[in-house]
């Protein structure tokens, strides 16, 4: 049988008025695309910017807790949301966590970043005049976030900047002695938020793509091969890599550009394109 379309091609600039953004948006085809039997369709001639900031609402936020005089406290910062290298990433993370310090909380944020090992080294100081007892301090991991060790709230993909730190299992602090600054913890800064993109549609997915993250409707990985304010360009397919469309009317269709963890990347109103191109399956 004839195929009425060979080949979409998609810009999210015309994206339909209900769509929440040019990274979670809706187009409309001209007229209804009854697809027969036994056709796939790929992704390609994929142009798309390099546009989303290093620190942004995906990933801005540090979730500490301290110990201190029997007391506990609990506290977070956001970091600005642009973009940074490393000595700005450790001005701003130091910076944002002392503006955060709560009021009766006698420490001094230490942060330090090594260029020649790409290291941050996190430390506190304890202020206090006389003291009786060290100080506590962690920094709270994704799990422990999940989990609602942090002042019993359970947060599921938590916005924070555990990825950039390193931060897996949770950063424990204490002061030597009372009155005396912490042990340093040296985390490798990772500044390469997004090494993939995924892009995603309920209307053209089969479910019979899997993942280790939780992500289902994948159609398409991009790989983030350029940098900032730069643009991927993919093109020619794998031959293997098809969607299984078959028997299905489209008019509608959905997308969504994400990360690994299914979080959709800011990408400030910048467009992407790309195309769909169906064929008879061999």
């Amino acid at each position: 049988m004839t195929l009425d379309i060979k080949k979409i091609y998609v810009d999210s600039r015309f994206r339909t008025s209900d769509s929440v953004s040019a990274s979670d948006f809706s187009i409309e085809i001209p007229r209804t695309f009854n697809i027969p039997e036994d056709v796939v369709c790929f992704i390609d001639d994929i142009v798309l910017p390099v546009s989303w900031s290093t620190i942004d609402a995906r990933n801005d936020t540090c979730y500490l807790h301290a110990y201190q005089n029997g007391t506990d406290y609990w506290f977070s910062c956001k970091l600005a949301h642009t973009n940074y290298d490393g000595p700005q990433f450790k001005t701003e993370l130091e910076t944002k966590l002392t503006a955060a310090i709560p009021v009766g909380l006698s420490i001094a944020f230490d942060i330090e970043y090594e260029l020649r090992t790409n290291l941050l080294k996190i430390k506190f100081n304890d202020t206090r005049v006389s003291p009786m007892l060290p100080t506590l301090l962690n920094i709270f991991s994704d799990k422990a976030l999940e989990l609602g060790l942090w002042n019993n709230t359970r947060i599921s993909g938590a916005p924070s900047i555990n990825g950039f730190i390193r931060n897996d299992t949770g950063i424990n602090l204490i002061s030597s002695e009372p009155g005396q600054e912490s042990k340093t913890v040296e985390k490798y800064l990772d500044l390469v938020g997004i090494r993939n993109l995924y892009l995603t549609s309920s209307s053209l997915s089969s479910y019979d793509h899997v993942s280790n993250f939780s992500l289902d409707t994948v159609i398409k990985k991009i790989a983030v091969t350029v940098n900032y304010n730069e643009m991927i360009t993919h093109t020619g397919g794998n031959s293997i890599d098809y969607l299984n469309v078959s028997k299905r009317s489209l008019r509608y269709i959905d997308f969504k550009l994400v990360d690994s963890y299914g979080r959709t990347v800011d990408m400030q109103e910048n467009h992407f394109s790309f195309s769909i191109i169906f064929e008879h399956k061999r």
